[in-house]
Formats: C-alpha cells, structure tokens, sequence
C-alpha cells in the first residue's frame, strides 16, 4: 500500500491540505478532486475530506459538517478495516462503527462539533450553524442526543459576555466542550474586557491544541485572538505599561506565524499587558505552541501505524 500513497493522488490530496494550512484558497483541478474521491484507497478519502472539514473552519462554511463528520468517520473505519486486514494477512470483519454521533473516535462526536462551533463563534454564524445542523440529513439521524446537545450548546452560547466570563473564572466550567463553548462566546465578544478575553483565549488554545482538530481550530484561535487585541491595544488605558505591551502585542498580531502558534504568540505578548494572570506552567506551554511555526502536515498515511498491528 505504501507505494500507492506515493502516487498522483496522494501527491494532490497532499498539496491541497497544504494550500489550506497556509490560508490559500486555490484548490486542485477538479478532476483531481474528482479522482481522489473515487479512489478505493480509504486513506486517500480520509485525506481529502480531513482537509475539507479544515477548509469549512477556516472558511466558515459549517453547515455541512454533520455530513463531512459522517463520511470521514465512515472511511476511518474503513482504512482501519483495511489495516487490519493486511497486518493478518486475511478477511477478517471489524466491527462496525456505532450507532449515533457519540463516539470515541477523534473522527465525530463531540470532538469535532464542538471546536466547529468555537469556529461558528469567529465567524459570527452560531445561530445559522446551529439550524443547519438540525435540518442536515445526518443531523437528524442522529437522533434526539444530537438535539439535545445543540440545545444545550444553542443555551450556552446565548448567554451574555458578561455571565459566560464570570462562569468560566468557576474552576468547574474550566474542562470539556462546555468550558469551550464558554471561552468562544466570551473570545468572540467586541466588548469583553482585556482580562477576560485573555482568560477564554488561554482556555481555548491548551484545549484545542492536542486535538487531532489542531490544524482546523488553528485558524480560529488565531483569527480570534488578533481580532480582539487590535481591538484591545486602540485603549491603551486598559493596558499595563502599553508603552512596552502594544508594540509587541502589535508585532505579534503581524507576525506571520500561523493558526495555534499565532495564537499562542498573540497571548503571550498580551499577557504582559494584562500583569500576572498566565501561571508559569501555562506559560510554558504557550511558549512551546508558539514555536511551532509551521502547520502540522502528516505525509504518511494516518492508518500506516496500524500496518504491523495484529
């Protein structure tokens, strides 16, 4: 298999994954695109729908997710399949996948709506994703658990700035999908306070980043960090020694690090502007997300691990 992923369409499926982390927007030729969907390769599916779920954060266009989040959850298992298969030197079944969107692969549930609708936040469209998703084919075979958590994800997201920061200054609001739905509506907000959006951002960075979501999420924590400390730095009266704090919060912002180093360099520097609200630990942290300047490209197959798996 190894040999195949060498060919054309590995090479296209790769190059267009690595236009969208660098912000392009040229796509491939269509008869690419056309190819590699066709391809009896599951990871070379799995690729190109990866790079599209990426494509629809950085662009905002959500409202199909439920199906992306579907069809590449379907092509995991599949390439699994296919893996296992090869490493036993048999047809041997795997499970299939499960029912539903709760599940713990990284490829659906809520590993993926959730940082999608950190996403809708930067952009501005929660209410328009969010009825999309109710009406979109897959959403609705999900089921009432899938309704149930978008309205409770719709509740959190409707609530003010002002009550979404004061719930996650609570150490119980600090952890999983909720805290993040909370740090968004308070990173999104033109009005936030300096502290509190330096709060949701630092929240929103140490969670996403592990994530195999990492490179989509990127995107939005950095547009949303610049957004709100150009904004921030237009008050220099808010700000700690801004003599010192706005220029390197400025240099920060057009610096040309992208997607979670960006964002990470962005806090860092608005830190100083804020005084010591970012621990040691969490600055450590920062400082190494800030110097991985470069996107994350896996050139190998995501399913190659699994090859001698038996």
């Amino acid at each position: 298999m190894e040999s195949e992923f060498t060919n054309t369409p590995y090479t296209w499926a790769l190059l267009d994954r690595v236009a969208n982390l660098f912000n392009v927007d040229d796509r491939i030729p269509v008869s690419a695109q056309t190819k590699m969907a066709q391809s009896s390769l599951p990871p070379i599916r799995f690729l190109i729908l990866q790079t599209e779920i990426e494509r629809t954060f950085r662009l905002g266009q959500l409202d199909y997710l439920p199906t992306l989040a579907e069809r590449i959850e379907l092509d995991f298992a599949s390439g699994l399949k296919l893996m296992r298969q090869k490493a036993a030197g048999q047809q041997s079944p795997a499970p299939p996948p499960p029912d539903g969107w709760q599940r713990q692969s990284d490829m659906s549930g809520e590993k993926l709506p959730g940082p999608a609708l950190v996403a809708a936040c930067a952009h501005g469209i929660v209410e328009q994703v969010i009825t999309a998703w109710r009406i979109d084919v897959v959403g609705q075979k999900w089921g009432d658990s899938f309704s149930t958590w978008l309205d409770h994800a719709q509740k959190l997201l409707s609530l003010s700035a002002a009550e979404a920061a004061a719930q996650i200054r609570d150490p119980e609001h600090l952890s999983g999908t909720d805290g993040q739905l909370l740090a968004a509506r308070v990173a999104s907000d033109a009005e936030a306070a300096p502290s509190d959006s330096l709060r949701s951002q630092v929240q929103l960075v140490l969670a996403l980043a592990p994530g195999f979501w990492r490179p989509a999420a990127g995107h939005t924590l950095a547009q949303l960090s610049e957004r709100a400390w150009r904004r921030h730095i237009e008050h220099p009266a808010l700000l700690r020694s801004p003599h010192l704090s706005i220029p390197a919060i400025t240099k920060a912002c057009d610096s040309r690090l992208l997607g979670i180093a960006k964002a990470a360099a962005i806090i860092l520097a608005a830190s100083e502007a804020i005084g010591p609200r970012i621990s040691p630990a969490m600055r450590e942290q920062l400082l190494k997300l800030q110097d991985e300047d470069l996107p994350v490209v896996e050139t190998e197959s995501p399913f190659q691990p699994l090859s001698s798996a038996r």
